[in-house]
């Protein structure tokens, strides 16, 4: 499965946040809600949801 959009709109989700310049979960959540980011798991494979969850964490957190 191809992770790159996935990746990407964590990318878009994680630049706009701290484009806020906040640090605070109130504004994340607003970020988050504003980009209908729950929808990402909409698109999720309909198996191996275990590869595909430590994927993006793992991109989220920097390590890929």
């Amino acid at each position: 499965m191809d992770l790159k959009p996935f990746k990407l709109d964590i990318d878009e989700l994680l630049h706009e946040f701290a484009e806020s310049g906040s640090t605070t979960l109130a504004e994340f959540k607003r970020v988050w809600l504003a980009k209908k980011f729950s929808f990402i798991f909409e698109a999720r494979p309909s198996t191996n949801h275990g590869f595909f969850m430590q994927s993006l964490y793992a991109h989220s957190i920097g390590i890929f």
